[in-house]
């Protein structure tokens, strides 16, 4: 019986938890702001390294704060580490308050852990129809000698780059959260195209902005012509955004200010108009089919002063869902758009 409890009581000091958790995994997160460090096994809460106590090599940014839940370890990033970055590595050295799980097993230090990058930041997740998108990134543009555009290259892959067809739109660096503007600073800026490589539109097609006036003057035809039975355009004047198909223009109830906006409208049979998170169903007594050829950017010859930073056509409509989506994607680029 004694050496029976002698054995127990070993067992009981000296047979507990000794190992220190295994790291199974480091990724970055689809947002691209974070890294998680996974472990195989709960790990303490109260425990948290400082911030400094990681570091990351492979990319420029940085570790801001750490946070410890379950048998994760969240590293948060100054920044979105971008999709198709290769060789990012974390470092950890323990400190104070090292990473432990529930029996005080201090984690190993980490060298050049290798970290899977997982990030979808800045992606487009809505892809089909699209036959345009274009974004403000000096990549896609291209400049007459100085800071005015003469042509604005299509990023979808379909090749329906446009150019300049009237006065040069401008190239302003920083405009929102850090991103370039293309601006339309004259009344005679207009870029585009006259025909959509692969054809027409068919019977709906959707248009995406984001876009912010730059004075509040006036009604503004920003996108598209509007000129025959078979255009289209976005617009807007001092109070309102609208649409028009055709010769029919509907407005809905939206301050149409000087701040960024998201705008999705809607081509059909029903048209459909969306700023941030208003929607309004703009029922046109000539809506029907949308089939122009082109595609056009600052066309009105009484306003036209915005900034653009993003277009996309898509040649049919979206679901709420996918709209949905879309603004998700792109307030991950612009985080400064209305929520």
């Amino acid at each position: 019986m004694r050496m029976g409890l002698g054995i127990f009581l070993g067992m009981a000091s000296g047979g507990g938890d000794s190992a220190a958790p295994a790291l199974l995994s480091a990724v970055v997160d689809g947002a691209g702001t974070t890294i998680t460090l996974t472990y195989g096994e709960a790990l303490d809460t109260g425990s948290i390294p400082a911030s400094g106590a990681s570091s990351l090599a492979g990319t420029a940014r940085t570790v801001s704060s750490v946070a410890v839940s379950g048998s994760a370890v969240t590293l948060t990033l100054s920044g979105e580490i971008l999709p198709g970055v290769t060789g990012i590595t974390v470092s950890y050295t323990p400190g104070g308050a090292p990473i432990q799980d529930l029996a005080g097993n201090d984690a190993a230090a980490l060298v050049a852990q290798a970290v899977t990058n997982n990030s979808t930041f800045g992606v487009n997740p809505v892809t089909s129809g699209l036959i345009l998108e274009l974004d403000s990134s000096d990549t896609y543009i291209t400049y007459n000698g100085s800071d005015r555009i003469s042509a604005w290259n299509d990023k979808s892959g379909t090749g329906n780059h446009g150019s300049t067809a009237a006065g040069l739109p401008l190239r302003v660096t920083g405009v929102l959260d850090g991103k370039n503007a293309v601006r339309f600073d004259a009344t005679s800026c207009r870029i585009g195209r006259t025909a959509l490589v692969g054809g027409a539109r068919g019977a709906a097609c959707t248009v995406v902005l984001v876009l912010q006036k730059t004075t509040n003057t006036g009604a503004q035809v920003l996108c598209g012509q509007a000129a025959s039975s078979t255009t289209y355009a976005v617009r807007t004047d001092t109070a309102k955004w609208g649409i028009q198909q055709s010769t029919t223009q509907s407005e809905a109830g939206s301050t149409a200010n000087t701040s960024p906006h998201i705008v999705i409208a809607t081509f059909g049979s029903t048209d459909t108009l969306h700023v941030d998170d208003m929607t309004t169903a703009l029922v046109s007594a000539n809506a029907g089919t949308v089939t122009a050829d082109g595609w056009f950017l600052g066309r009105s010859s009484s306003g036209g002063l915005f900034d653009c930073f993003a277009h996309l056509i898509y040649d049919r409509g979206i679901s709420g869902a996918e709209r949905a989506s879309l603004k998700t994607y792109l307030r991950q680029v612009y985080p400064s758009l209305p929520a």
